[in-house]
């Protein structure tokens, strides 16, 4: 068990003191944030929700290098109210998300995302190189 010191402070708040405190929050609110990510799994979850959990990993890469909003703001070339509202709601776009993965070295995982099945047979693999159509079939009405 953890040795953590009791507190009415909130993880934001503890966040602005850079005192040898700081450890005990900052452990609080992983321990917060790792039970509630791994109780469902991300298929089982929204939307919204995975955004929010994206936020807070990001949040917490960011906590655990010490950087500030300003700082991880800078290093990813977005504006720190875009990161802000980022890690409040979980929206932002794609692009800046990307950003953000590259500076915290997290960006292995975007190249798995749409990745095309592996061949199990001699014609899959032929399969993937004839020519393939560029909209849906038609729907007939």
């Amino acid at each position: 068990m953890i040795p953590v010191k009791p507190t009415t402070a909130t993880p934001r708040e503890a966040s602005f003191d850079r005192g040898a405190e700081n450890r005990y929050y900052i452990v609080i609110y992983r321990l917060q944030n790792r039970l509630s990510d791994i109780m469902l799994p991300l298929e089982l979850r929204r939307p919204r929700e995975i955004a929010s959990l994206l936020a807070r990993r990001v949040k917490a890469l960011r906590l655990e290098r010490g950087w500030t909003q300003q700082e991880i703001a800078d290093r990813s070339g977005i504006s720190l109210a875009t990161y802000r509202r980022f890690e409040r709601s979980g929206q932002v776009s794609l692009e800046r998300l990307l950003k953000l993965a590259v500076i915290l070295d997290a960006q292995g995982g975007f190249e798995d995302l749409f990745a095309l099945p592996p061949a199990r047979s001699l014609s899959d693999l032929e399969a993937y190189d004839r020519p393939r159509r560029k909209r849906g079939k038609r729907r007939d009405a």
